[in-house]
């Protein structure tokens, strides 16, 4: 497994679940995903890399406009 997806997994399950926004805040003080990508770039390549191979999984919610659920 690529470093990067590794660091992204290990995220992921330190929280069990969790929003992508705090997510992105997580990978943004993580030194094993710092690279000239942005990090929403970072998640959209390993994260597909992650569901592709079956370690994680994506649940959509739908909010309303302007609720803020962090």
């Amino acid at each position: 497994m690529p470093t990067q997806a590794h660091a992204l997994l290990t995220i992921i399950e330190g929280h069990g679940t969790i929003e992508q926004r705090q997510l992105l805040k997580c990978m943004a003080f993580n030194n094993q995903l710092k690279t000239k990508q942005k990090t929403e770039r970072i998640l959209t390549y390993y994260g597909g890399f992650l569901i592709k191979h079956g370690c994680i999984e994506v649940l959509h919610t739908a909010h309303k406009k302007g609720e803020d659920n962090e």
